[in-house]
């Protein structure tokens, strides 16, 4: 994958996420808040709930695409949070591959050298002059 659809991908979860987490919160309080009600045979003061968790916000009813948009945005913001995790777990095997493949043929302060290369500095204990 390009560097460019790299960062497609963030910019759409970014874009995606703080929109989503609105209906997607709505959905599983109003659920489980009615499920509660409904334990303790207390449904008819709190149907209204139900209401809310099915798309129906007073004279605003989307009863009828509520649905289909909470699953396609919880779709598209966990396939693009996956791709992410996967794109930095990969990163991060990098490193400790290489070091396993050429750690018998370097000494630890090449060892050093190298992983503030890859890593880009950030071993810890690192220091230039030694």
């Amino acid at each position: 994958m390009s560097l460019i659809n790299k960062a497609r991908i963030r910019q759409i979860h970014a874009q995606l996420a703080p929109i989503m987490i609105f209906p997607l919160l709505l959905t599983v309080i109003t659920g489980s808040l009615f499920q509660v009600a409904a334990l303790t045979n207390n449904v008819d003061n709190f149907i209204w709930l139900l209401d809310w968790h099915r798309g129906k916000f007073g004279r605003i009813n989307l009863e009828m695409i509520y649905p289909f948009l909470n699953a396609f945005g919880l779709l598209m913001v966990g396939t693009t949070g996956i791709t992410i995790w996967l794109q930095t777990r990969s990163r991060r095997k990098l490193p400790h591959e290489f070091k396993k493949r050429y750690s018998k043929d370097v000494n630890q302060k090449q060892m050093g050298i190298i992983d503030a290369v890859i890593i880009g500095g950030r071993r810890t204990g690192f220091r230039s002059g030694n």
